[in-house]
């Protein structure tokens, strides 16, 4: 058998190999055995934590030394509750010390009717809780903040998506609706709801414009943002409307393409206004062409007028011939046709579009302008070149407004190159006025363009930006409305195309770029 001194030295040992606080206590409460560790958790009672002294009066020396920091009446409570653990033989019990300090104490109760005691110092464990408790109610709140924050985004954009005049749309990736806001309805008279799951294509239907939805459904299947797309539509109940509808494509964190977000807009009234405007602006520069129409009427008019004078006298001399008054019928045939064709000119640049969206061949157009010109031009000693190609890009637009912008343009190089003159004269120089009338292909992005260039003197640097602005003129007061670069600006920008400015060394160019119209053949016209 093994003596009992060995027994003893055996669970020493034992015990002081454990890291945590451990002791043993016989069948009586009584302590046999601890380590160092065990003394740590009871810095106290020290003096007193020997073998022999009991769990109850160890307790009761640690609440009269200051380890419990109630009501003195609650002493014996706290010391009886700790004591009924021990003798139950509890695990699993945590403690918060007045020192701050978390401990865990596992009491084991022995078949010889001893208890073993496990003590833990838990702290740090507990520290980390409570900063992981304090973390997850601060991420909680940030939660429920931002919640509160998209709730409110929400409501503010259904608010907003009410009020506007204008509707919101979003596309999956498959580019179907996913949502449209209720204007819809009261614009376009189609149930907001209808657009969910369908496709551009499904709700145009069969009947519609191909020519102009195909680049644009080309743009959605690229995924390519776009801005400013017009459309006309009309449906017995709503009438004709005009929409212009923006959107950009949307992308993940890895980039795949997730959908399309846009606003759609009612403009049938800001496109009322701006044909309005447009008319203005041509009658306008109609008013600024009469007095020199005037001049081109009268020519041809005396010459009709010296001819049947002619031809009087010559009948009543009885000296006339067969001959000599069928060519100076013919003269005033020639005169006569002159004048219908400048009035018909006039007429036909005057009157309202109607179809903005037919193919034409801007070459023709602008020998048209300048046909209407020319003469005027030429009688103030200015120099009108032009190179032109017989044939020419033909585009899809308004012939009449191009014919408007062309000029407008025009007329505003006259101006500056007479102004320029003036100067010139003032300061004792010579000086040949000069407006050059230039077209090109560029092949290489399929577009037309149209160079209107003077020496006029060029514009002032500090104004190049502004010059398309609405009502903004270089002319002097009366001498301009100041709506006709902006108007032509407006008119080229709607035909796909760009309006520019700059300055050259002896004046200004006004340069136009035109999208050549797809799938259309050219028509060789031969220019004046």
């Amino acid at each position: 058998m093994i003596s009992p001194d060995a027994t003893h030295q055996f669970l020493s040992e034992i015990i002081d190999s454990i890291e945590d606080g451990a002791a043993l206590f016989d069948g009586d409460d009584r302590l046999v055995m601890f380590n160092e560790t065990y003394t740590q958790y009871f810095t106290l009672i020290k003096d007193i934590l020997k073998p022999g002294i009991s769990f109850p009066e160890m307790f009761q020396a640690l609440g009269n030394r200051g380890l419990y920091d109630g009501p003195e009446a609650g002493l014996e409570d706290w010391i009886a509750e700790r004591t009924n653990l021990f003798v139950d033989g509890a695990r699993g019990n945590e403690f918060e010390r007045v020192d701050g300090r978390w401990v865990r104490v596992d009491y084991y109760k022995l078949e010889s009717g001893g208890t073993f005691i496990i003590t833990a110092d838990i702290s740090e464990r507990k520290r980390a809780e409570r900063e992981l408790e304090w973390a997850r109610d601060e991420l909680e709140q940030r939660i429920e903040e931002r919640t509160a924050a998209l709730r409110a985004s929400e409501r503010r954009f259904r608010d907003f998506a009410v009020a506007t005049s204008d509707w919101f749309w979003e596309m999956d990736k498959d580019l179907r609706f996913s949502y449209v806001s209720p204007n819809v309805t009261k614009i376009l008279g189609i149930p907001s709801h209808s657009h969910i799951g369908k496709s551009r294509q499904e709700i145009l239907g069969e009947n519609y414009d191909r020519e102009l939805w195909d680049e644009h459904l080309q743009d959605l299947q690229n995924h390519e943002p776009f801005r400013d797309f017009v459309f006309h539509r009309t449906d017995v109940i709503h009438g004709s409307k005009w929409i212009s509808v923006s959107g950009v494509p949307l992308f993940d964190s890895e980039g795949t393409f997730s959908g399309y977000r846009g606003i759609g807009q009612d403009i049938t009234t800001q496109h009322a206004l701006e044909a309005q405007l447009s008319q203005a602006d041509k009658l306008a520069t109609l008013g600024t062409l009469a007095a020199g129409t005037v001049h081109e009427l009268s020519q041809p008019l005396n010459i009709i007028r010296l001819a049947v004078d002619s031809i009087l006298i010559d009948k009543d001399t009885n000296a006339s011939s067969v001959t000599v008054e069928a060519k100076e019928l013919q003269d005033i045939v020639a005169q006569v046709l002159r004048m219908a064709t400048i009035i018909d000119h006039m007429r036909v640049f005057s009157r309202k579009e109607s179809n903005p969206g037919a193919p034409f061949v801007a070459s023709a157009v602008i020998a048209d302008v300048l046909t209407l010109v020319e003469r005027q031009i030429s009688s103030t000693g200015i120099h009108l070149k032009r190179h032109m190609p017989e044939s020419f890009g033909t585009v899809l637009g308004s012939s009449g407004q191009l014919e408007q912008v062309i000029l407008n343009l025009v007329s505003n190089a006259r101006d500056a190159v007479e102004a320029q003159a003036r100067r010139m004269i003032e300061a004792g120089k010579d000086f040949q006025g000069e407006i050059v009338i230039e077209l090109a292909e560029q092949d290489a992005e399929n577009r037309i363009a149209v160079e209107i260039s003077d020496n006029g003197g060029g514009i002032e640097e500090s104004l190049v930006s502004n010059i398309f602005d609405p009502f903004f003129t270089t002319k002097e007061v009366g001498a301009g409305t100041g709506l006709g670069l902006s108007v032509s600006h407006t008119i080229i920008h709607a035909m796909g195309g760009t309006l520019e400015a700059e300055n050259t060394q002896t004046g200004a160019c006004f340069r136009i770029t035109l999208p050549r119209a797809a799938g259309l053949e050219e028509r060789p016209e031969k220019t004046k």
